[in-house]
């Protein structure tokens, strides 16, 4: 005989016990379909609201409406361990601050080109947020200010993806990797130091547990680098590169120096050194569905 979840048979969702609601339905539910459950009576708004702070991820990407309910949902979500933002021309530095400082538990933030965060908005990575595992940072304003305070307080990250960044030094990059002995995953595409080099060989020196790394864009990087990382990284798995296709007849300085024998080179030891190993990576540490996570970003 079947076992009833309430002390009477429910008649309606509002008769489910709370618990049974936070435990059973919300991990089924995404933050839309509560912000519009919300919507719908008191009882609902009242649910709907003990369910969003049950919810431990948040997903926003390409929503254009700013009064979408994002300043309350930002406020009243604080069991997050996992955030993604991207493509959120309205989202501030206040917003965001607010959104890390209410969920320190975080263990994977991923933001792309919301354009209006600067440093400042981020900071609470590096504050407050102490149990982040996973950072990825595209194409947003970092700066040395925040790899220097983000040391201090946090030596365990495992994925670190700073591409395309233009706000970071060659000294305080090299400084910040050399702090991170854990790191499994280095997406450092299209920085546009002097070089990176140094810091290349800084993931060779201490990168014992680097599995993936990419540096697609970045100029100053020859074979002999490739093929350094290649054979010093114990666990390395795929080192992502692209070959810049030159016109001989075009009297151009060119900054990429790899040609085919670094691609070579990695086929003959079995690595992986394409951009779909990079959207492996991401897609895992964020597990969501191949076909929804294209759709957003659509990388090539």
């Amino acid at each position: 005989m079947a076992m009833s979840i309430a002390p009477s048979d429910p008649k309606t969702l509002f008769d489910l016990p709370v618990e049974v609601m936070e435990k059973y339905v919300a991990k089924y539910l995404y933050w839309e379909d509560l912000m519009e459950f919300r919507e719908c009576s008191r009882s609902s708004r009242d649910l709907a609201d003990q369910m969003l702070e049950k919810l431990d991820r948040l997903f926003v990407y390409n929503y254009h409406d700013p009064a979408a309910g994002y300043h309350f949902l930002f406020r009243k979500v604080k069991g997050l361990k996992l955030i993604a933002l991207g493509g959120l021309d309205w989202l501030t530095d206040n917003l965001l601050a607010k959104l890390l400082m209410n969920n320190p538990s975080v263990e994977v933030f991923f933001i792309s080109n919301c354009h209006a965060i600067s440093p400042k908005g981020i900071l609470p990575l590096a504050t407050h947020c102490k149990k982040l595992r996973h950072m990825i940072l595209r194409n947003v304003q970092v700066g040395d200010n925040f790899l220097h305070t983000f040391s201090l307080h946090n030596k365990g990250l495992e994925t670190l993806d700073l591409s395309e960044n233009k706000d970071i030094s060659p000294r305080w990059l090299d400084r910040f990797i050399g702090k991170q002995p854990q790191l499994r995953n280095i997406m450092l595409d299209t920085l546009w130091f002097t070089s990176i080099r140094q810091t290349l060989n800084t993931i060779a020196r201490t990168g014992n547990n680097v599995e993936y790394l990419s540096f697609i864009g970045c100029p100053n990087i020859k074979d002999e680098d490739v093929i350094h990382l290649a054979n010093v990284l114990p666990k390395i798995r795929a080192i992502n590169v692209e070959i810049e296709e030159v016109d001989e007849e075009e009297d151009v300085a060119h900054d990429f120096m790899l040609t085919e024998k670094s691609i070579e080179y990695l086929k003959s030891r079995g690595l992986g050194h394409a951009k779909t190993d990079e959207i492996q990576i991401i897609e895992d540490v964020l597990q969501e569905p191949k076909k929804a996570f294209l759709a957003t970003y659509s990388y090539s």
